[in-house]
């Protein structure tokens, strides 16, 4: 899942007209880094070419699939990326990602022990740093949803997922769903299953009788779809990404069309989602990049660049600045990172997405 919709390649390199600081710049370079669109904040790594003397050339992209046909292309190589830590697999069987040393990240860096436990889950440990995080939520039109007789609350939102009569409600007056299956899947899976135990064949074939309802009865589309729909008043609710959500929200109230979304994590849990730092292995500025990456990571900074991607910064601390309730640290330890999924399954709920009947 990419939160950023907008695609954007700038260069960041800092002036300077002073002889020795030139010179300090020839001797570090440029550090290349590949990163999600806007997640990188202009005036934050003028700052840090201030300090540095580096430069700072970034790549964006917008969907995961381009990222490793990104790297393989680059010349020179990148130095540093940015990315989904669900992208991270495919770059490790490849070999594309180096190893990072335990000076990599300092000792003084307090990096969210969850987002830490998470990582290690989903891809081992050693390769990446978590950066920043959110989750998947509601995205509620409280004026809809009262209109239409219907209550979706912190405790009892993912009803609208596990009890059809609720899910037929909901349908009535609007309810939109990323047109992504394998997500949707991971959400009902994450919300019905207690965490200390595997899905067994049972949970599974709930899940994808969920799918199958929510073929028939939601509105299926692109992130952007839904959350442009939900900021113009025309869904009673809708599943999204928290950064979308957030935006959907901030630009109805910008319109002042008398929309009001609510944003809602259910107290019951949600997906995990988070993106991280990497050095990729053919890096030819690996000490630029290093720097870099031990720059983002200042709490400080961190918080800068969350705040503007409307995400929790991996930091704790500062607090994760103010996006709803999307990044409650408390919550946070409710959350479930999505696995990868054996293909024949991935399969299989593809196939039960196109088809939308019940297995």
């Amino acid at each position: 899942m990419i939160r950023h919709v907008a695609a954007l390649a700038f260069l960041v390199l800092t002036s300077v007209t002073v002889g020795e600081r030139v010179d300090a710049a020839e001797k570090a370079g440029t550090v290349r880094v590949l990163s999600i669109s806007d997640a990188l904040d202009p005036a934050s790594l003028d700052t840090f070419g201030r300090e540095t003397g580096i430069g700072v050339l970034v790549d964006s992209f917008v969907a995961s699939d381009a990222i490793e046909r990104m790297m393989r292309a680059a010349a020179p190589p990148y130095d540093l990326v940015l990315i989904p830590a669900s992208a991270l697999g495919p770059l490790l069987k490849a070999g594309l990602l180096a190893r990072l040393d335990a000076a990599a990240v300092p000792d003084a860096v307090p990096i969210e022990p969850r987002l830490v436990e998470a990582l290690a889950a989903l891809s081992g440990t050693g390769f990446a740093v978590p950066f920043d995080w959110y989750a998947t939520v509601l995205a509620l039109n409280a004026a809809r949803l009262k209109a239409a007789n219907v209550t979706l609350d912190a405790g009892t939102g993912w009803d609208v997922l596990t009890k059809p009569d609720v899910l037929r409600a909901v349908a009535a007056c609007g309810f939109g769903v990323p047109d992504q299956p394998r997500t949707l899947y991971a959400l009902t899976l994450a919300i019905t299953v207690p965490p200390d135990r595997a899905p067994t064949v049972l949970d599974r074939r709930r899940a994808l009788s969920v799918l199958a309802q929510l073929k028939l009865a939601a509105k299926s589309g692109t992130e952007a779809e839904l959350a442009d729909s939900a900021a113009q008043g025309d869904l009673c609710a809708a599943i999204l990404p928290g950064p979308a959500a957030v935006l959907a929200s901030e630009r109805a109230k910008v319109a002042e069309s008398g929309v009001d979304l609510m944003v809602l994590t259910p107290q019951t849990g949600s997906l995990l989602w988070m993106d991280v730092l990497a050095v990729p292995a053919a890096s030819v500025n690996r000490d630029a990049g290093l720097a870099l990456l031990r720059f983002l990571l200042r709490p400080e900074t961190a918080a800068i660049m969350a705040r503007a991607g409307h995400v929790a910064p991996a930091t704790r601390n500062p607090p994760a600045p103010g996006i709803g309730n999307t990044a409650d640290a408390a919550m946070l330890r409710s959350l479930v990172i999505p696995q990868p999924l054996d293909p024949a399954l991935a399969r299989v709920i593809e196939t039960q997405w196109q088809h939308g009947a019940a297995h």
